[in-house]
């Protein structure tokens, strides 16, 4: 009976999505030189994976009106989900010519750049965005997502606090600061940033992970750590790192067991995580189950050296096989 209920739903939808094809047909006929019916039938052929026809009714309503971004950006996903991301950027580039002064098409430009992982052109295209529009929070938090991969903190800072200036409401650059400004060591500004994140959305479960992190790690209270690494887990249930934030904080307040229930759960989906397994084997370690401890950390250290931890993960070790 499920899945019967299923095909109809999609044969519900189908028969809208006909409906609306007869629609915009009938709309383009009566108003050829009006670009809303074609970019509208586009959208419905593109919906129907209809991708040669989709291109067809976007070229034309962007040949009436060169001004529709949002077309030439669903034209343009056409293209990037095809696998031809040059000739996304050549047809972006194309309206340039036509537009050569609207920042939107050289947002658009830059995107397509960074699927194709070229970001120093995408660099210049927001830079060209910022130039002619400095309002959009879209090119600034690019930009510092950019500098960022590059390991250039402070320029990535920069770009995230100017994005701030356009929309002090704006959630993704007070989460991204305080990510970079944790990065830098500078934990007071990186809490400032989460709590920041966190009086915007009080659910927002990055930024109480992230949070509830720093104050398990550096002395913080480890009741407001639970509490935001709960939060945290009931706005993101499936997160595995949340999960071992969580776990850690069991761990820290010694109820041993449900530390070791949450590190699994993070295993279940994180299973080649060696801080991951490290946090398991010293949960075992603390429970006095020495075999269990001893296999988790072994399996920490053979999938990486290089992790918060493994020097003591070694000590430990060394001490359970001298035993």
């Amino acid at each position: 009976p499920g899945a019967n209920l299923l095909a109809g739903d999609a044969k519900l939808r189908q028969r809208k999505v006909d409906e609306a094809e007869s629609h915009f047909k009938k709309v383009v006929d009566v108003a050829p030189g009006d670009a809303r019916g074609h970019a509208r039938l586009g959208l419905v052929n593109q919906i129907k994976k209809k991708n040669k026809q989709a291109l067809e009714h976007f070229e034309k309503a962007l040949a009436i009106n060169p001004d529709l971004v949002d077309v030439l950006a669903m034209l343009t996903s056409i293209h990037v989900a095809e696998k031809k991301v040059d000739t996304a950027i050549e047809r972006v580039k194309a309206q340039l010519d036509r537009s050569e002064n609207d920042a939107l098409i050289y947002n658009l430009l830059g995107k397509v750049y960074l699927i194709k992982g070229d970001h120093n052109k995408a660099e210049e295209s927001f830079k060209n965005t910022i130039e002619l529009n400095n309002n959009l929070l879209s090119p600034y938090m690019a930009l510092g997502g950019i500098y960022a991969k590059r390991g250039n903190f402070d320029e990535a800072i920069q770009q995230y606090a100017d994005a701030l200036n356009v929309n002090s409401k704006a959630l993704p650059p007070y989460m991204m600061l305080g990510t970079l400004y944790e990065q830098k060591g500078k934990l007071e500004k990186a809490i400032e940033n989460y709590k920041k994140a966190l009086d915007i959305n009080p659910e927002f479960a990055p930024a109480a992970n992230n949070l509830a992190w720093i104050y398990s790690e550096n002395d913080g209270n480890i009741d407001v750590a639970l509490s935001l690494a709960e939060t945290a887990k009931e706005a993101a249930p499936d997160d595995p790192s949340i999960a071992d934030t969580l776990g850690w904080i069991y761990y820290k307040k010694k109820a041993y067991l449900k530390a070791r229930s949450s590190f699994k759960e993070a295993l279940d989906k994180m299973p080649n995580h060696p801080e991951i397994h490290y946090h398991l084997g010293m949960a075992y370690y603390m429970s006095e189950n020495n075999e269990k401890a001893k296999s988790s950390l072994e399996t920490a250290l053979k999938i990486s050296k290089d992790f918060s931890g493994a020097e003591e993960a070694m000590s430990i070790l060394k001490k359970l096989n001298s035993n």
